[in-house]
């Protein structure tokens, strides 16, 4: 919560050196004549001014992890004013702040409600079409990161790493690969991993690495013609989605 009687008190001794200028200003008198005298009183009515301001901003955004309610959410402000600026940026929709802000909350899950936050951030910025955040609720219904952020859950991890997938997101393309290959979570499905790796090959191009070229030719092998066909069809529907939705992956 916001510390308002520390607010207060800062302000009023603010507000009290502005008070007094003007009688330190007249005790001062004899020493203030012409472009010098002008030039003292500019420098003093500044300093405090920004006293004032200090005494203010100093009050919201304190460095070494003190809790502040800010824009009705609670954070550990243990990265002072980065963090601070970070939370007015997630809060006013930018999908990358909300990613970084969870990331953080995720990290230092253990204060406060952060663990229930980063998952509110994560999905924020998931469903504004961010793939790392897709691809990291992927991976937390997973139970990949063992914080227990929260319980498993594949059926919501293949939802994630589907979105993430669907955005032109290749580390998510690459786990569903993965699970439907091992039959992790869901049935096992040569096909379905065969199509992944597939589409993965067509939104890296070129950066495709040459041991994943190699992987996608074994499981061809192990399709049937009409199988093979038809995972290729379902990779090429996805990745005219992404070109036409999210041509940015393919840069």
């Amino acid at each position: 919560m916001i510390d308002f009687a520390d607010i207060i008190l800062r302000v009023v001794v603010g507000i009290a050196v502005l008070a007094v200028m003007p009688g330190i200003a007249k005790i001062l008198q004899p020493c203030l004549s012409g472009i010098k005298g002008i030039v003292i009183c500019v420098v003093a009515v500044l300093m405090s001014i920004i006293g004032v301001y200090w005494a203010f901003t100093v009050s919201m955004v304190k460095a070494g992890g003190t809790k502040t309610e800010i824009v009705n959410e609670t954070v550990d402000y243990s990265f002072g004013e980065k963090v601070y600026r970070l939370s007015l940026r997630a809060e006013s929709g930018d999908m990358d702040a909300q990613y970084e802000l969870a990331e953080y909350c995720r990290d230092n899950y253990d204060i406060g409600d952060n663990k229930a936050r980063a998952l509110r951030l994560y999905e924020k910025a998931a469903r504004a079409g961010h793939q790392k955040a897709c691809f990291r609720l992927g991976g937390i219904y997973r139970g990949l990161y063992g914080s227990g952020l929260t319980e498993k859950n594949y059926s919501l991890a293949l939802s994630w790493y589907g979105a993430g997938a669907d955005s032109g997101g290749t580390d998510s393309q690459y786990e569903l690969y993965s699970m439907y290959l091992r039959g992790e979570g869901v049935r096992r499905n040569p096909r379905m991993a065969y199509s992944y790796l597939y589409l993965m090959k067509l939104t890296m191009s070129r950066k495709f690495p040459a041991e994943l070229e190699a992987e996608l030719l074994r499981l061809r092998k192990l399709l049937p013609q009409s199988e093979a066909g038809e995972a290729v069809r379902i990779a090429e529907r996805h990745y005219r989605f992404i070109r036409r939705n999210y041509p940015e992956a393919l840069e």
